[in-house]
Order: C-alpha cells, then structure tokens, then sequence
C-alpha cells in the first residue's frame, strides 16, 4: 500500500511538471521551460536529419536552442494537451498551433513529447511533430520575408 500510494504521489509531481513544461512552451516562457530541466538533461528537437533529431545536452545548449526556436516561430501556442504520467516516464500529445503569416486562419500540426524525470526535472525529452511542411514555410515567411507576412485587420483601418 505504501509504495503505491509514493507510486501515485511521484506520478500526481511528474504530471504537475510536464503540465508546466506544456504551459512554459505555449507561454514562450524560456526561464520557466529551463527551471524544468535538470543541468544535464538531454533535449532531441523536432529538427535535423538524425531518427531522433538535433541533439542538445545540458541547460546551456537546452537554453540556446528554445531561444532561438521561440525567436524564429511566428506567434504560437500548445492547444489540447494529453499528459500521460507512469513513474518516471511521461508523454504529452498536443495540437501546435501557429498563426498563419499569410492566413487568418492558423496552421495546426500534431506532435508530441516523450520525458524522463528525476527527483521532479526532466533529465529527457524528446519531441515529434506529424508534419513540418507548412510548419517550415511559416518560419521563414515570418523569419526572412516579413513583407509577405498578413497585416492585422486593424493595421488597415
């Protein structure tokens, strides 16, 4: 009974940890998604050409990558979130939602987490998106083409 009830105590911190990292991410909250991660933790991006993607290890590079990633996206947020929690291991799916640089209507891609935690850090994450396509052309609309970018409906008035 003991172990069960620690087993449910340490999966109710795992889950309040991945339900922050969710949050910190849509938030482009950079000090709070690094105040999750243990020193040493190991981070494999949606990006690259490796199986398991670009591969960062430890705060500093963790820190540097998600700087440029929240500077690079257009405006956008994690929708729908499913966190599933067992010991140590979780996994979040989630809809990312992008606004469109061209459209009114958002771009939304699949993708989901897979973590390890240790004594309430991240040690592990490892992210997927289902499709990068529209995803892709969005960042570089907004990041080198802003002139194609679609003004406010206010900024017409």
């Amino acid at each position: 009974m003991k172990q069960e009830m620690e087993a449910t105590l340490l999966e109710s911190q795992n889950y309040a940890v991945i339900e922050q990292m969710v949050e910190a991410f849509s938030t482009q909250d950079l000090d709070r998604v690094m105040s999750l991660f243990s020193d040493d933790a190991d981070y494999f991006d949606v990006q690259g050409w490796v199986n398991k993607g670009n591969h960062y290890h430890g705060k500093s590079a963790i820190r540097r990558i998600n700087k440029a990633l929240f500077e690079r996206l257009p405006p956008h947020r994690y929708e729908d979130a499913i966190i599933l929690v067992s010991s140590n291991q979780a996994h979040a799916n989630w809809t990312l939602v992008v606004d469109s640089p061209w459209s009114s209507k958002p771009i939304k891609v699949n993708g989901g987490d897979y973590f390890e935690l240790e004594n309430g850090k991240v040690t592990l994450k490892n992210a997927w998106l289902q499709s990068k396509g529209l995803l892709r052309l969005a960042v570089i609309v907004h990041g080198f083409f802003p002139f194609l970018r679609r003004q406010p409906a206010h900024a017409n008035s």
